[in-house]
């Protein structure tokens, strides 16, 4: 049994030294202008040693050191100018212990502590010059409890309060003189209640109310602390506690703009107010967030131009407007940016001439108008530019003769009207044959 037993073990002995331990391989991997990207060396399909990358111009970007495919050491990145970036600290593939970074121009920018991967404890900010610029308080992390930022003096700039990664309590900005600038307080990383702004005398200036996040009321103060002005915010809801609308009143009155809201939270319009007076240019929105038109507005009314686009972003209307009146030249485009109409406007109305286009640019028809009637002649035209018809019109009704055209521009009816009723008719043949004739004594 015993000489069995060691036969079998002799065996496995021999089959282990036959089989050979593999041999490390070198690895490149190439950029298109052929410049090694990468360069490691495998063992048992694992990185072992150094490892590093490049950037496309040769320099060295990343430096790296693994055991049996995973980091350990120092890890060290660079900038293109040669300079250190980041120097990472691993332990079994996992950051461990202190990492810096630096500025491009090699001064010291951040300290940070690991421990088995995870942010610990305090990281350390600095200024160029090398002063302390921040501490900041991590835990498991995500920045919690104090941290404080710093003038370059070495005085406290701000003061927040972190829990589990969010604004959380007290925050505090300070004057260089080390007075209190701003006091607010934070609930789940949004603003809360009264904001106070105080001058570098401790002066109080401002005095703002918050509720989740936004603004409510502002009050202002001058230097004396004499209440100047007070100013909030109007917003309106939908049902589903979307936003509607928003409005800035500042003692009583609008200012800035009032935006209105789609239900989906798009922008549906924006006005300029100064004085609780619509003064600027105005926005309006399609559902999707695209521009519809833009309007220009003076002393509440509509004053100067105004374009209306297509969802593309082509003006489909371009009007101009005095004291909310229009005025001018109209024009309409299609989907291309080709013209379609154009119509002179007074006080509002269509008065005189009137075009439209076929969309290869030659004229459909011109017409004249008085006060948005149709007045005086009317013509026609084909797609390929030859007359279809011609028409007089008085005050809206046909008056005198209308004819109407073949293509190649032979007549082939003439009728007459009289305060919009038919008179006479003659319809000819394409080679000017009289084919029927109404209206006449025979």
């Amino acid at each position: 049994m015993m000489k069995r037993y060691l036969n079998l073990a002799l065996l496995f002995l021999i089959a282990a030294i036959a089989i050979p331990a593999q041999q490390p391989e070198e690895v490149r991997e190439l950029y298109p202008n052929g410049k090694v990207k990468s360069l490691g060396t495998y063992v048992n399909g694992k990185l072992h040693g150094e490892y590093t990358e490049y950037f496309q111009n040769g320099k060295l970007w990343k430096k790296w050191y693994f055991v049996d495919g995973k980091e350990e050491g120092i890890s060290t990145w660079y900038f293109e100018n040669g300079k250190v970036s980041i120097e990472w600290n691993y332990k079994e593939g996992v950051r461990e212990g202190v990492s810096k970074w630096y500025y491009e121009t090699g001064e010291l920018w951040s300290e940070q502590n690991y421990i088995s991967g995870s942010l610990q404890g305090i990281t350390k900010t600095y200024y160029k010059t090398g002063e302390l610029q921040g501490e900041w308080n991590y835990k498991d992390g995500l920045l919690h409890g104090m941290s404080v930022t710093y003038f370059t003096s070495g005085k406290k700039e701000v003061e927040r309060n972190f829990y589990k990664g969010k604004s959380e309590g007290k925050t505090y900005v300070y004057h260089e003189n080390e007075n209190v600038a701003v006091e607010a307080t934070y609930v789940n990383d949004k603003l809360e209640g009264e904001l106070y702004i105080y001058d570098s005398a401790r002066g109080l200036r401002v005095k703002d109310t918050y509720r989740n996040g936004q603004i409510i009321t502002r009050d202002r103060y001058d230097y004396l602390g004499k209440f100047i002005s007070f100013e909030k915010y109007d917003r309106e809801f939908y049902a589903n506690g979307a936003l509607k609308s928003e409005t800035f009143i500042k003692d009583g009155l609008r200012q800035n703009r009032l935006k209105r809201f789609f239900e989906s939270g798009f922008l549906s319009e924006s006005l300029p107010y100064t004085n609780d007076t619509l003064t600027g240019v105005g926005f309006s929105y399609y559902g999707n967030g695209i521009l519809l038109s833009e309007t220009d507005y003076k002393n509440g009314m509509k004053h100067g131009t105004e374009k209306v686009y297509h969802e593309n972003g082509i003006v489909s209307r371009q009007n101009y407007y005095q004291a909310d009146t229009l005025e001018g030249i109209v024009f309409e485009y299609d989907t291309l940016g080709n013209i379609i109409t154009s119509s002179h406007v007074e006080k509002g109305r269509l008065n005189g001439e009137k075009k439209r286009y076929y969309d290869n640019g030659l004229l459909q028809y011109s017409e004249n108008y008085y006060e948005d009637v149709v007045t005086g002649s009317r013509i026609e035209y084909y797609r390929n530019g030859y007359l279809k018809q011609t028409a007089q019109y008085h005050y809206g009704k046909l008056e005198g003769f209308l004819r109407d055209f073949y293509e190649d521009g032979a007549l082939y009816k003439e009728e007459y009207y009289v305060e919009g009723e038919m008179k006479t008719q003659k319809i000819y043949s394409r080679t000017g044959e009289l084919l029927s004739a109404k209206g006449y004594d025979e």
